[in-house]
């Protein structure tokens, strides 16, 4: 068999070695590239690396279980649609159940059976290479448009740019002058929208190109507020940092993360009042109804006029600000918008609170992500 490099990708997670090479002896033979990992955390990293067209999932194995790895993969819109088979010991309808809920296409009991395997293989790729033509025929879509919004927003620059040396010269003629002037507010709107479509775009994009890793939320923090030590300085704002330990461990892309850290950094600069302190807490959260630790809450308050409720959810909608703080306004209004959709890409989410507890004034933003500490061992 020859190899070309656009075989489909097989990926088999299993920490029984005898296990992968029943697997290796049963595919080696059809036209595929496998790869063989024995945990789930080096699974997540390969699967982000190599992005395979099929993953075989043990679920019992060392630290990460396999309904973990699965659920992580279906958070990660890169990964989100590759074919998950659970493969295990396990036969209980219970372990069907939460292979189905953890985002599995299939489920087999060991010992495998050969034709069953390939079968199921099979299936897996051609659904798998129907998702991909689909999402390559909206990727040609979204580049038409990005490309189509940004022709019409330079020849719109154009026609303002004429209106605007039109008007330069009926200073002698009012009513002429004042259809120009029309036209060029109706132009100089029409630049505003288009503008407003290739931020939308451009922000779908940026949060849609992740990269997933194993990043220490806490480290992530710290780079972030050393961005702001300046502006700090200035209005003479202390910092205070909280946490229960020098390690949270999330699965997550840190280059987005960081991005969402900053943003609220700096609203929390920008509008707080001089002399005063920004707290930031990172809290463990338990699963409900369990006691093992399933998710990070971050907190980011600060003392400022309070926001009124209506308000707490429109922020974190695109080109939304909140009235009143007009001179401290500051980009276009997608800042919040995009740590919603960064949040929410990683299987989070964020909301605002005002005032502070026991306050009439503050405000803090509140965000979860999953994380990776304190697991119990349940496959």
């Amino acid at each position: 068999m020859i190899i070309t490099g656009n075989e489909p990708k097989i990926m088999i997670v299993d920490d029984d070695p005898t296990s992968c090479s029943i697997l290796n002896g049963y595919l080696r033979t059809d036209n595929y590239q496998l790869y063989c990992v024995d945990n789930g955390k080096e699974a997540l990293k390969l699967a982000d690396k190599i992005k395979p067209d099929l993953i075989i999932l043990d679920i019992i194995m060392p630290g990460i279980s396999g309904f973990e790895v699965c659920n992580i993969l279906k958070k990660n819109e890169t990964t989100q649609n590759i074919p998950v088979l659970f493969i295990s010991a396990l036969s209980d309808d219970d372990s069907h159940k939460r292979g189905i809920e953890a985002g599995g296409e299939g489920f087999l009991v060991k010992p495998f059976n050969e034709d069953l395997i390939r079968a199921y293989v099979k299936t897996f790729l051609n659904t798998k290479k129907a998702f991909d033509d689909v999402g390559q025929r909206l990727a040609l879509n979204k580049d038409f448009t990005s490309m189509t919004i940004h022709d019409l927003n330079n020849l719109n620059t154009v026609v303002a740019g004429n209106l605007e040396l039109a008007m330069m010269i009926f200073d002698e003629h009012a009513s002429a002058r004042k259809y120009v002037e029309k036209a060029f507010s109706a132009v100089i709107r029409v630049n505003e929208m288009l503008k407003n479509a290739q931020d939308i775009v451009s922000l779908k994009t940026t949060c849609d190109n992740k990269s997933f890793n194993f990043v220490n939320l806490i480290d992530l923090i710290k780079m972030a507020l050393a961005l702001f030590e300046t502006e700090m300085e200035s209005k003479n704002l202390k910092f205070d940092l909280q946490t229960e330990s020098d390690s949270v461990e999330i699965y997550g892309d840190s280059n987005l993360l960081q991005r969402v850290l900053a943003n609220l950094i700096d609203n929390a600069v920008k509008f707080s009042w001089a002399d005063t302190k920004i707290s930031l807490a990172v809290i463990k959260k338990k699963k409900e109804g369990g006691d093992s630790i399933d998710r990070a809450e971050v907190i980011i308050s600060n003392m400022c006029s309070p926001v009124q409720k209506e308000y707490h959810e429109l922020i974190f909608e695109k080109f939304k600000q909140v009235p009143g703080e007009q001179e401290k306004k500051r980009g276009k209004g997608i800042g919040l918008a995009f740590c919603k959709m960064v949040i929410e890409a990683h299987g989070g989410r964020i909301w605002m609170e005002s005032p502070l507890p026991g306050e009439e004034s503050g405000a803090a933003i509140h965000f979860t992500l999953p994380c990776l500490f304190e697991k119990n061992q349940t496959g």
